[in-house]
C-alpha cells in the first residue's frame, strides 16, 4: 500500500523521499508519484505519493482570505484522488520553521530534478505568508481522521543534527515558530493564534512513469 508525503512547498518532501531517513519511518517503497501526474496516471500501491498541502491555493486567484475560510480538502480533485484511489495506508506530514521554509522557497529554482520547468519562487512566498498554516493542518488531520488514515508528524529542518524528526499533532504550531520538543503528555492549553488577514475566528526514487 502507498504512503502519502504531504507538507507546503519547499518544506523537504522530495528530500525525505530521497534520503536514507525515511527508512526509519517505515518509508521504503521504491516508486514516487507527484500529484501533478495523478490526474494522468494514476500511482502504484508500493508508491510514495507527493502532495503539496497547499496546492488548493492556486485554485483562488490570490483571494486568500476566501481560501483561509473555505480550505476543504475534498474539494482539491488531487487531493480527492489520492485518498480515492483507496491506496493510501498512513501519510507523513512534514512541517518545518516558518523562517527556514520562507528562505527555502525564496532560493528554490527548480521544480524537481527531473522537470525544467523553473519554481515560482514569489507565488509560492505569497501563498505560504498569507495561508493560514496551522488550520491547514488541522484540517488536513481532521481529513486524515474522517478517512481512517493514519498519520504521523516530522519536523523537517536543516539546523537540526536530525534532518527529519519525530513530532506530533500538537506541537504544529510550536513547529512553524521553530520550537521543537517531546509530545505533550495531555492537551496543552489553547493558545491566540495570529491570522493572515481576512482570517476569522470561527536521491533516487525513481518516479512512476507518466
Amino acid at each position: 500500500m502507498a504512503i502519502l508525503i504531504t507538507g507546503p512547498s519547499s518544506v523537504g518532501k522530495s528530500t525525505f523521499m530521497a534520503s536514507e531517513e525515511r527508512q526509519l519511518f517505515g518509508a521504503t517503497h521504491p516508486n514516487a508519484a507527484y500529484g501533478f501526474q495523478i490526474a494522468e496516471s494514476g500511482f502504484a500501491p508500493d508508491t510514495l505519493v507527493h502532495y503539496n498541502l497547499l496546492h488548493q491555493a492556486t485554485s483562488f486567484g490570490g483571494d486568500y482570505a476566501a481560501a483561509n475560510a473555505l480550505w476543504d480538502f475534498a474539494a482539491d480533485p488531487v487531493f480527492s484522488r489520492i485518498v480515492d484511489s483507496g491506496l493510501i495506508e498512513s501519510c507523513i506530514v512534514l512541517v518545518a520553521p516558518m523562517a527556514e521554509l520562507l528562505e527555502r522557497i525564496e532560493h528554490r529554482t527548480g521544480i524537481e530534478t527531473f522537470l525544467t520547468d523553473r519554481y515560482d519562487s514569489a507565488l509560492w512566498l505569497e501563498i505560504t505568508r498569507q495561508i493560514d498554516l496551522p488550520h491547514v493542518y488541522e484540517r488536513l488531520f481532521s481529513s486524515l481522521d474522517a478517512l481512517k488514515i493514519p498519520f504521523r508528524v516530522l519536523l523537517s529542518s536543516a539546523h537540526r543534527p536530525q534532518r527529519f524528526s519525530p513530532s506530533d499533532r500538537l506541537l504544529v504550531l510550536a513547529n512553524l515558530n521553530a520550537h521543537s520538543g517531546p509530545a505533550p503528555a495531555a492537551e496543552p492549553a489553547l493558545m491566540a493564534v495570529p491570522r493572515p488577514a481576512g482570517k476569522s475566528d470561527g536521491d533516487t526514487v525513481q518516479p512512476f512513469p507518466l
